[in-house]
């Protein structure tokens, strides 16, 4: 991560980032490697948003990084506190193209001409709650192990480890999170 810091220096930008308009905080998700890197950028510009950016990484990244929700917060200070512009270089930056292949993808933005990729990866999990309260959860290398279909039957089932207690939603699903940051050479 520090070095984005190294990008700020290649790029004539102003100190004022573009602060996320509604339809910014409206799009916040992990659906799409575009929709993950316009809720990391909004959640940046906003600069109140620390939580949500550490969500926007993937959980490799965070292991290789050393990064945990709480070092995640003290890095984050100290790196705007000595990097003011970096909020703005995200926020200006804009998807040049977007290459999935399967459980992978690569995303180029740019701003003033240089080009920043990422690599995002999907993770797929599953939660289950009882009203507000996480009763389990984990991620899993593919969806489609935990589904199983009867011959002949269109009904899928799925099949989870048992709660202690009947859960009131179950939640199935894949996100596509940042896994690694490219900068440009200056």
């Amino acid at each position: 991560m520090r070095a984005l810091v190294l990008l700020l220096l290649w790029t004539g930008l102003c100190a004022c980032p573009s602060l996320p308009k509604a339809e910014d905080w409206l799009d916040v998700g992990f659906r799409s490697p575009r929709q993950t890197f316009h809720t990391f950028r909004t959640a940046l510009a906003d600069g109140q948003q620390a939580g949500l950016e550490y969500r926007c990484f993937s959980g490799a990244f965070k292991a290789r990084e050393g990064l945990s929700a709480l070092t995640y917060h003290e890095f984050r200070e100290q790196l705007l506190e000595d990097q003011p512009l970096l909020r703005t270089f995200f926020s200006r930056a804009a998807v040049t193209q977007v290459t999935v292949k399967g459980k992978k993808a690569v995303l180029e933005a740019k701003v003033a001409g240089r080009a920043l990729l990422l690599e995002l990866v999907r993770e797929d999990y599953w939660e289950m709650w009882d009203g507000e309260e996480l009763l389990d959860d984990a991620l899993v290398p593919d969806l489609g192990q935990l589904l199983s279909q009867e011959p002949g039957k269109p009904d899928l089932e799925i099949r989870l480890p048992a709660a202690h207690i009947t859960p009131t939603e179950v939640r199935l699903g894949g996100e596509w999170k940042i896994n690694r940051i490219d900068l440009p050479n200056p």
